[in-house]
């Protein structure tokens, strides 16, 4: 009896050959996702790093600078010193992927800017070989998490920032004194500007209101800063403690105010704020800003008088609270037309009020402070430039 063998059909046979091909196509798929994860998550980790970076090294600048401005003045600042210790605390702080990078500070300039210019130079590594490269300390590279199937082992990145000490025309904190420029004896008909400039940084001023005869520095008048309510006794106290002035430049004219009544406990509020700070060599020492630890008067919007304000932190202040700028008005414009014209700003840094009854002395030390540079406000010679601005330009 003949046996037959089972048929197989075509279709069953297809089938049985295809079996596996699957594999082939989830293998080629995880190799992609791979290649897609390298690139996204590990790409990702690069880009982020790069701007944290980038933020440390412009941190760092901007501290080195500010430094270099208004406490370690020197045309070559010390390896060691506050300039240097401020640039790098800055961008260590300021972490690059969970960790601080390496970094450098030099003072070099871009070409385009002025060669006696002051600038702070910061790069920031983590390239994993931070100490050759002249940085102060080491850097890990980036880790990599999928592109070492590819063979990367790490990634690595790298930024700059350049920081300079410019020359302002402005300030958005300026106080209600106002006082002519220095001029000439025997009046302000000899005033050639600019009268004070910064070989006059040091010198002790006490302000007083007297009689419109200008005889001598100090003599000032009460001015609306604020602008919003007519320079009433409230506004003029708001102005001492507060930085609620409206901006002023170079060029713009300030009313009067008429209403002074008594300023006497404003003045000691705003020394209160830095009472352990003092005047040492042309540096301010032992100022509140060294450790970030002001506060500031802050308006509640209501009224006048002490209760009318609140005693916040003020952790972002870089100088002393007790520094107060100062407008500075063309003497003869305002002998001739009683208009009061700025034509310089400089820096006051308030001495504890002394007690002449039955009124009180304002006195103070001329002072170079933070600026602004305001578009249209007038330029101001740089020996006479007691404002200054820190940028960043590169």
């Amino acid at each position: 009896m003949d046996r037959k063998l089972p048929t197989i059909s075509l279709r069953h046979r297809c089938i049985r050959d295809e079996r596996g091909a699957a594999l082939i196509h989830v293998g080629i798929a995880i190799f992609v996702l791979v290649g897609m994860s390298a690139f996204v998550l590990d790409f990702g980790v690069m880009w982020l790093s790069r701007r944290q970076a980038q933020n440390a090294a412009d941190a760092g600048a901007l501290a080195g600078a500010i430094a270099r401005a208004f406490d370690e003045t020197t045309d070559t600042p010390a390896a060691d010193g506050l300039a240097y210790k401020s640039a790098y605390a800055a961008a260590t702080v300021n972490e690059v992927f969970n960790e601080a990078g390496g970094v450098r500070v030099t003072w070099e300039c871009p070409e385009y800017v002025d060669e006696d210019a002051r600038c702070v130079r910061v790069d920031v590594h983590r390239d994993g070989n931070g100490v050759a490269q002249g940085l102060a300390n080491n850097s890990n590279a980036l880790p990599v998490y999928f592109a070492n199937l590819f063979g990367l082992a790490n990634q690595k990145v790298r930024a700059t920032a350049t920081a300079w000490v410019g020359y302002g025309n402005g300030t958005d904190c300026v106080k209600p004194f106002a006082v002519p420029d220095f001029y000439a004896p025997p009046g302000p008909e000899t005033y050639d500007a600019p009268g004070y400039t910064l070989a006059d940084k040091g010198t002790i001023i006490t302000l007083f209101k007297g009689p419109g005869d200008f005889e001598s520095p100090g003599w000032y008048r009460l001015t609306d800063v604020i602008g919003d309510s007519g320079g009433g006794a409230n506004e003029t106290a708001r102005a001492i403690r507060t930085c609620d002035a409206e901006r002023r430049a170079v060029g713009d004219t300030i009313p009067q105010a008429g209403v002074e009544a008594s300023i006497k406990d404003d003045i000691a509020a705003l020394f209160a704020l830095d009472p352990d700070a003092e005047y040492v060599d042309g540096e301010i020492v032992n100022s509140c800003a060294e450790n970030r630890s002001c506060e500031k008067w802050v308006w509640d919007g209501q009224g006048g008088g002490p209760q009318a304000y609140d005693r916040v932190a003020d952790g972002n202040r870089s100088y002393s609270p007790r520094i107060m700028a100062i407008p500075v008005f063309d003497p003869l414009k305002y002998q001739t037309t009683g208009v009061i014209e700025i034509v310089n700003v400089f820096g006051f840094f308030l001495i504890e009020p002394l007690p002449n009854p039955p009124n009180f002395e304002i006195r103070g030390i001329l002072v170079e402070q933070p600026g602004l540079l305001i578009s249209g406000g007038g330029p101001v010679p740089e020996e006479a430039s007691f404002l200054k601005v820190v940028q960043l330009i590169r």
